[in-house]
């Protein structure tokens, strides 16, 4: 995805360890593209972004992710049960 304005803003605040953990977790689990893609998102999308396009696509990205992960994982499931059988 192309930057279409460039980024030459730094915003800088402090985590915990557990806050840290749990938001690599959850943009694991989203498949964003990198932490700082998926906090800017996060951030974006709760201020009331006139971007809302790009905040729904970024949205769907994650959405596509975890719909992939969940396939591999009843593919894996189905793959044990007629093991079992």
């Amino acid at each position: 995805m192309a930057v279409r304005e460039p980024r030459n803003r730094l915003v800088i605040f402090r985590l915990s360890e557990t806050e840290y953990e749990r938001l690599l977790a959850a943009c694991r689990r989203d498949a964003a593209r990198s932490l700082s893609d998926y906090v800017r998102d996060a951030v974006i999308g709760c201020a009331g972004s006139t971007r809302s396009d790009e905040a729904a696509q970024a949205a769907l990205k994650r959405l596509a992710g975890r719909i992939r992960r969940l396939e591999a994982q009843v593919g894996r499931l189905v793959a044990r049960l007629e093991q079992v059988r």
